[in-house]
This record gives structure tokens, sequence and C-alpha cells, in this order.
């Protein structure tokens, strides 16, 4: 998956305010680079988008991702919770985004998700982009869809097809179970 690929995947997955809105639908998907499975699960997504009321889908983006830990965009959040270890992964997204002059959002944290998939289309074939997607967007991902199965969220099947497409980025370097619990709690996910 290619840079323009990933900046249009970490799109959808942005909060649905009216530039989100008009840049999904203005966007020419790269289907070839997105695959089929992706590629079909962005145009539904970006369907529901366009096809609802904007303080709907900035309610339902609200409640899934802001409201429910077990579905935060907060990649750091699913491998260490809160512990102090976070704070050094952040420390060390934060500067690995400036070194690629990844667009970051006002108030927002480096393990965000889109920031991370971005800061992947950015950085060259190798062991730092494979250590960037095995050992935290892979993983981090995993939780958010064992939270999200059965899940009719619009972002839900998206996200579900997001691992495999990202794949290919990494080494598929086996990630260490970081937290001894299992995914954090699953509250407003199914509704």
């Amino acid at each position: 998956m290619d840079r323009a690929a990933l900046d249009l995947v970490s799109l959808a997955l942005e909060y649905p305010d009216a530039a989100v809105r008009e840049a999904l639908a203005s966007a020419v998907p790269p289907e070839a680079e997105l695959g089929p499975s992706l590629g079909g699960a962005l145009t539904r997504l970006r369907a529901w988008i366009a096809g609802t009321p904007a303080e709907e889908a900035e309610e339902a983006y609200t409640r899934l991702f802001d409201l429910s830990p077990g579905c935060t965009l907060h990649c750091g959040y699913h491998l260490f919770g809160d512990a102090y270890q976070r704070g050094a992964l952040l420390a060390g997204l934060s500067a690995e985004l400036r070194l690629a002059s990844v667009p970051v959002r006002d108030g927002e944290l480096p393990d965000f998700l889109p920031n991370l998939l971005r800061l992947a289309g950015r950085l060259p074939e190798g062991e730092g982009r494979a250590l960037l997607v095995d050992l935290v967007v892979r993983p981090a991902l995993a939780r958010m869809n064992a939270a999200l199965e059965g899940s009719a969220a619009p972002w839900a099947a998206f996200l579900a097809a997001l691992p495999e497409a990202i794949a290919p980025l990494g080494d598929g370097i086996e990630a260490p179970d970081f937290r001894p619990e299992t995914a954090p709690e699953e509250a407003f996910l199914h509704a």
C-alpha cells in the first residue's frame, strides 16, 4: 500500500467533520492499492458517511471511538493501557512523526491510528516501518477488531479489512502481548 492509499485510509478514520466529509467525497480511491476487501469496505463507509446527516455520523464516531476504550483509535492504549510504557511510545512516535513531516491535528496524540498509518506511508521500506506496523498498528487493530466483533458500527468492516491490507508493510514479526489483561471495557460497542 502506497502513501496515497494510506492517506485515504487515514482520512476514513478521522472524525467525520465537514472537512473530512468533503475530502472523502472527492477522493479517488486507488483500488489496486487497497485490494478488494479494504476497497469494498471503504466504498461502503464512504457511502454511509455521505448519506448520513453530519451530526448522526459525528455522534456514531464519538460513541464508537471516543466513549469506548475497547475501540479507541489510540494504539498505545491497546498495547500498554495507561502504563508508563505508553508515555515512552508517545514520545518516540512524536519524534518520528515530526521527522517524517506527518501532519498531526492540534490536540491529537501521536499514537492516533490515522497518524500512524500516515507515518507508515512516509517511512521507507525496511525495519522501522516493519516495526511500526508489526509491533504497534497490527496488535492494536487486533484488539479493536476483537472488541468490534459482531458490531454493526459503520467502521467495523473497514477496521476488520485493514490488518490484511497493511500486513505487506511489515515483516510478519509476532508482537509480544504487553498487557496481561484482555481488551479494555467494551461499553457502547454494539449500540
